[in-house]
């Protein structure tokens, strides 16, 4: 049916657009009907048959003359003459198109069924002409017409399974009048609900006016351009939005007129990966180009694809004059042959797999010079095919600079310390020799210290034996006064005996080597305490969380028992009370000896470790002066620090600290 259609479809507008003479030489238009297929007639206006082709004598056997005016009619069966007239004539009068089944007697006189169809040929003044038609047998029509609805039946199930959602739009009042149900799926609807629905609701904008504006811009450019592809952003009927890639194009319908048909496919997934890709792109740009190093992409041959801005700053070049090109023909590598020769075999050796690393020169504009350290990694495809080089070079001429100087820096360091070596040996020798010198000299003044007290010592004792002689002898002779001299020659001479051996333990103090071992407070305090054998009436108390600590026991016990010694001695009561306690530092101890004494004016507390130096004359309380010294001397000697707070009459407390490990510190087993 098709070919039939589409054949006086063919006459018709031939015959329409002016006459026949004209528009075809009579032998060319015979040829052609002649050599069409179908059985082609053509009549005058008032039906008169004036033309058949071929084709009826090969169809009915017949003879073309014998079938020209009215004649045909006669072939037609008796009982179908009537319905062929009335067709005719209602045809001539309407001036329309018809088409009608009859039967046709063939040349052995049996019928058979045909389908006959004509159309009038009108003139300017719109009256017909002549008359133009085909005459197809029944069964072939029958069986076109069967093809054609299976074929329209196949395009339905097709439209209907279609992955892409299809809409017809009305053009005369832009209403949907099909959507298949990919398309009523794609945008949340129920079969059937869009039929009748105006297509702006299926456009997003914010408002319904805009809606509508976008759909009639969309269907005004399919109509100036008969089709158009373009991407839309939708709504669904639950109000979410997408993307959808629409391809839209006009045809005439036979049951709608004109329609647009859109062809719309979600592509919010391929949108958001393309945003998510342009995005990375940006990123990846945005690192690209901001890096400080110089960075190219090549082709596994060599050929530059992309280099980044810091490269084309650096040799003052635009990309476009530079992308394409090898990458050793290139701006930057035309510093000597060598390294573009080393270049070439590099990117040989990375197309390979290989990653490649060493340091060259690059040259840049103006004649300026990098050295670069210079990589370039190949980068494979997930089947293991190398598809891109990733050549990189860190500019490190400061610090090749730096190394320079740092190396010249070294050899002129290593001169000075090897001069500064030699000074130090020479000084170290001299050293030696002082300590060596000094060694003798501090044995010496320990040997004249020794002799000096045994030989002061002497007289003194003798002095002393001499007074007592005279008092044995003199026994109740002397009177009162003179026994009070005497007691007073013997008291200073213990204090001279005193004296002489305070001052040889004062010169001892950092001079002699004393063990250092592991010693408790607490211990060594009770030791002190009993040695003293302080009077029954005193009190002396120890905190309970006095420290063990290493030491130089004998120095720390002559510490304490200098001040606790002083304590009881210059005490103005005879019930006293003396309170020894101890802090934690971090490095060191502060111990505290405190006394509820006759305390001491501030204008003294300097001068008491100032040797010799006494609160009272040595006459009325036995002093030598010494004891307070040697204790500043020790505790000073130990990395420590002594001082005294005390008012008169508040009593006296002396605070020192001791390091928690001694200075030179090697602790006895």
């Amino acid at each position: 049916m098709n070919e039939v259609s589409n054949a006086m479809e063919s006459l018709g507008i031939a015959a329409s657009s002016s006459p026949q003479p004209e528009r075809y030489p009579p032998s060319r238009y015979q040829q052609l009907m002649n050599a069409l297929p179908q059985m082609m007639w053509v009549a005058n206006a008032e039906g008169a048959i004036n033309y058949l082709n071929f084709a009826w004598t090969e169809t009915l056997g017949v003879a073309i003359a014998d079938s020209l005016e009215w004649r045909l009619f006669d072939r037609i069966h008796p009982d179908d003459r009537a319905i062929a007239f009335r067709q005719w004539q209602n045809s001539i009068s309407t001036k329309q198109a018809f088409e009608v089944e009859l039967r046709f007697r063939e040349m052995d006189g049996t019928h058979r069924r045909f389908v006959v169809q004509g159309r009038p040929i009108l003139d300017e003044t719109n009256a017909v002409v002549e008359w133009v038609g085909i005459c197809t047998p029944a069964s072939q029509a029958r069986r076109v017409e069967t093809e054609l609805e299976q074929e329209r039946e196949l395009q339905t199930v097709i439209t209907r399974n279609m992955a892409e959602g299809i809409c017809l739009v009305r053009l005369g009042d832009r209403r949907i009048v099909y959507a298949n149900p990919k398309f009523e799926q794609l945008f949340g609807y129920e079969p059937d609900e869009l039929n009748g629905q105006p297509v702006a609701i299926l456009n997003y904008a914010p408002d319904l006016p805009a809606a509508d504006a976008v759909a009639q811009n969309i269907l005004q450019q399919v109509e100036q351009n008969g089709a158009a592809t373009y991407t839309v952003q939708n709504i669904r009927k639950d109000g979410t939005l997408f993307w959808c890639e629409a391809t839209t194009s006009i045809f005439e319908h036979p049951e709608y007129g004109a329609v647009v048909v859109a062809v719309q496919q979600d592509i919010t997934d391929r949108r958001q990966a393309e945003q998510e890709l342009q995005e990375k792109e940006r990123r990846f740009r945005a690192i690209f180009d901001q890096t400080f190093q110089f960075v190219w992409l090549l082709e596994p041959d060599g050929r530059l694809s992309q280099a980044n801005q810091t490269a084309l700053e650096f040799g003052d070049v635009m990309a476009d004059r530079v992308i394409g090109q090898m990458f050793w023909d290139t701006p930057w590598w035309q510093a000597s042959q060598d390294s573009q020769m080393q270049l070439r075999e590099a990117i040989a050796r990375a197309a390979t797999g290989e990653f490649i690393r060493y340091e060259v020169e690059l040259s840049g504009a103006d004649g300026k010079i990098a050295i670069c350290d210079f990589s370039i990694k190949p980068l494979r495809d997930e089947t293991g095919q190398i598809v891109l080089l990733i050549p990189e070079g860190r500019d490190i001429t400061q610090r090749k600079q730096a190394e320079a100087e740092i190396h010249q820096l070294n050899v002129e360091l290593e001169d000075r310390v090897a001069r500064r070596t030699s000074q130090m040996a020479q000084l170290n020798r001299t050293l030696a020799q002082t300590a060596t010198l000094l060694e003798e000299r501090n044995r010496e003044l320990d040997q004249f210290a020794h002799i000096a007290s045994h030989d002061l010592k002497a007289p003194l004792r003798a002095i002393s034996n001499l007074a007592e002689w005279i008092e044995d002898d003199l026994q109740g002779q002397l009177p009162a006064e003179n026994q009070q001299q005497m007691g007073l020659l013997r008291s200073r001479v213990v204090r001279m005996e005193a004296l002489i051996t305070g001052l040889l333990d004062y010169s001892r103090v950092g001079r002699t080597e004393t063990a250092i071992a592991s010693v408790s407070v607490s211990s060594l305090l009770e030791e002190v305490i009993d040695s003293l054998d302080p009077p029954a009436s005193f009190t002396i108390a120890l905190a309970p969380d006095l420290p063990t600590l290493p030491a130089r026991q004998l120095l720390l016990r002559q510490v304490f028992a200098n001040l606790i010694s002083n304590a009881i001695k210059h005490h103005d009561r005879s019930d006293g009370r003396i309170k020894i306690t101890a802090s934690d530092q971090a490095t060191f101890y502060e111990f505290a000896v405190t006394d509820d004494g006759p305390g001491i004016a501030a204008d003294y507390h300097d001068r008491i470790f100032v040797i010799f130096q006494t609160l009272a004359a040595r006459d009325s309380k036995e002093n030598t002066g010494v004891g307070l010294s040697i204790v500043k001397k020790i505790v000073e000697t130990e990395g420590g620090q002594i001082w005294v707070e005390s008012q008169l009459g508040q009593g006296t407390t002396f605070r020192f600290t001791w390091l928690k490990q001694p200075k030179d510190a090697i602790l006895e087993p």
